[in-house]
This record gives structure tokens, sequence and C-alpha cells, in this order.
């Protein structure tokens, strides 16, 4: 139901009515990671730091996929390669010890 509503703000390039609807559907929905992940995305894109760095905690707490997983995921996603010398991004991903 939400879908289309999302897909038209898309070709419309409404980027805060895409946020609205990623936000009805976690509302509905808190665990699913991949739509906190596109969350982030989009809310970095607009240049809302502190709300991408709040949606990519939130991908930690849902935890269905698993912290190493999506660790992994989040540091290797182009969209988020601004955020690594952030220091909450830091915090949230630390960089991997040498071993």
């Amino acid at each position: 139901m939400l879908r289309p509503a999302f897909e038209a703000y898309r070709l419309l390039n409404n980027f805060e009515g895409m946020e609205k609807v990623l936000l009805q559907f976690l509302a509905l929905v808190p665990q699913n990671e991949s739509v906190w992940i596109q969350l982030a995305m989009l809310q970095n894109y607009q240049g809302k730091t502190k709300e991408c760095l709040e949606s990519l905690q939130k991908v930690l707490t849902a935890k269905k996929k698993g912290p190493t997983y999506i660790r992994k995921l989040i540091l290797s996603e182009p969209s988020f390669k601004n955020l690594h010398q952030n220091p909450r991004f830091k915090k949230l991903f630390p960089p991997e010890k040498d071993k």
C-alpha cells in the first residue's frame, strides 16, 4: 500500500515525501533493516546527517541479520562514505582492529 506512494514521490524527486513514506512503513515494521538503511541513505543524500545517524543506529537495534553483516554492509555502501570520519558514525561502526 505504501510502495506506490513511495514510487510516485521518487518519480517526482520529492525526497521529503519519500522519507515520510519510509517512516510510515517503519512505524508498522520497525525491525526492517533494509528500510532503515534506505531511510538513512535518503537522509544522508539530503544532508540530514543527524537523522541519518539516528536511522543507522536503529539498523543496529533491529538485529535481524546480525551486527557483523550490517556493519560490513554499511561500511561498504558508497552512500555513506562521506560519514566515515564522523565521530558518531565511527562510534556506531568502529574500524576493525588490525589482526
